[in-house]
């Protein structure tokens, strides 16, 4: 049954004529208010003239073309195509696959592949996928290192601002894996680089073994919807949850939950979201050390799964948008305000530092501000040495002192060798692996 529907101002044809072919079926042209609101009563159609006050709702049809004029007073609109109008008011347009007009005012929703030729839009909520065919505004994501691309502790350890948070039982391990080119999560999913393989060893008990990420402030996203999104799939079939925790730090009034989502893995990759609202903070007590968590598990019980995750993200607001995918710089510096890693080259020089007596040695140490006062952890073998003269240093004795989140100096148990008020080097010696971590994470 044709339903393009063509409307070029009343008289176009006399409305016997109209509501004659309207009963057979046909085109609809130039139908009189009067005709409209009969045709609207019945369910049928829609008169879109110069006068719509009897308008409700236009499901159902494939194209409406408008030579010129306007359509106000709709409250809903489910069409593929329109063209040509100057002004469209309307509560609701939905399944809409091209919408070419001047002026949308009114809208509470709206979902339309392809608008062009619009000069203003007045709504409540726009949700898209993209502006002007690029990227939608930065910093949606407030979960770091959602793409796994920092590993500063190596690519077998765990990745940065992720934890184990219940062993239930079984071995843990991570590793960061590469994907190989070629839109590797299907096509419009871009190219992302890394995902995390996290390996359990032995035979897990279903929702015991939990991996988790904090962001920083519980007051993120407090009150409102967030949207979780990611990218996962397992060596078997297997169920994994996902949950978070607005945790208010010491002293701070007891952790909230919100209610977990199950999700189905496979051997193939598939996007998962879900959408939750957290609960206010209103009357809460905030501590040192509060920040908002996300945690996933295993809600199987099986031996030796491993499951793969990519890019995770979460966000205000009830829809999941593209990945966010941050520069490499950027990401790397903003995780180091949580866990940094100094060192790596056989002879790095960490600090330059004065004998305060001949059993100890100190200097200052330079290192990105953390959220907190960092804790210091120091491996392999370091040297004191100036001229000639070197002085063995043991990992266990070094120690981070007068330290703030933003300063500290360095401390080396120099065993009595050292010459009081001489200026010495602290650095590895000879060795690649000698390296000074300093942590700050939940």
């Amino acid at each position: 049954m044709p339903r393009d529907m063509w409307f070029r101002g009343p008289g176009s044809y006399t409305d016997s004529v109209t509501e004659e072919v309207y009963a057979q079926g046909e085109s609809v042209r130039g139908v009189s208010d009067e005709v409209a609101a009969r045709a609207f009563a019945s369910g049928k159609a829609l008169y879109a003239g110069f006068d719509t006050s009897n308008v409700g709702a236009l499901a159902g049809v494939t194209s409406i073309v408008f030579e010129d004029g306007e359509v106000t007073g709709l409250t809903s609109l489910e069409v593929d195509t329109i063209t040509g109008l100057t002004s469209l008011e309307v509560d609701t347009i939905t399944g809409v696959s091209s919408l070419e007009v001047d002026t949308i005012t009114g809208v509470s929703s709206l979902e339309v592949d392809t608008i062009t030729g619009v000069s203003s839009v007045e709504a409540d909520a726009l949700e898209v996928g993209s502006i002007n065919g690029g990227a939608l505004a930065g910093e949606r994501n407030v979960l770091l290192n959602g793409d796994f691309s920092i590993w500063q502790r190596g690519a077998s350890d765990r990745p940065d601002m992720w934890k184990v948070s219940a062993t239930g039982g079984v071995a843990h391990a991570f590793s960061r894996q590469s994907f190989a080119p070629g839109a590797p999560l299907g096509a419009g999913n871009g190219e992302p680089e890394y995902f995390m393989r996290w390996a359990l060893t032995g035979t897990t008990v279903a929702g015991s073994s939990a991996i988790g990420a904090a962001i920083e402030n519980v007051r993120t996203f407090a009150g409102e919807e967030v949207t979780l999104s990611f990218w996962a799939k397992a060596s078997t079939a297997l169920n994994m949850r996902s949950y978070l925790a607005q945790r208010f730090g010491s002293g701070g009034s007891s952790t909230v939950w919100t209610p977990s989502a199950t999700f189905a893995l496979t051997t193939s990759w598939q996007k998962f979201t879900r959408t939750v609202s957290l609960a206010s903070i209103s009357g809460k007590t905030i501590g040192a050390g509060n920040h908002l968590q996300v945690y996933f598990d295993c809600y199987s019980a099986l031996t030796d799964p491993s499951i793969d995750i990519a890019r995770i993200q979460i966000e205000l607001g009830s829809a999941a948008t593209p990945f966010e995918r941050r520069p490499y710089a950027l990401e790397l510096a903003a995780c180091q305000r949580y866990f940094e890693v100094l060192g790596g080259a056989p002879y790095y020089v960490f600090t330059v530092g004065n004998a305060l007596s001949a059993s100890t040695v100190g200097g200052p140490l330079a290192f990105v501000e953390k959220r907190a006062t960092p804790t210091l952890a120091a491996s392999g073998n370091f040297v004191l040495y100036t001229g000639s003269t070197t002085i063995a240093i043991a990992s266990g004795s070094v120690s981070l002192d007068q330290a703030t989140a933003a300063r500290g100096r360095l401390v080396f148990s120099a065993g009595g060798a050292a010459s009081a008020g001489t200026f010495y080097n602290f650095a590895a010696n000879n060795d690649a692996t000698a390296k000074i971590t300093l942590s700050a994470e939940f």
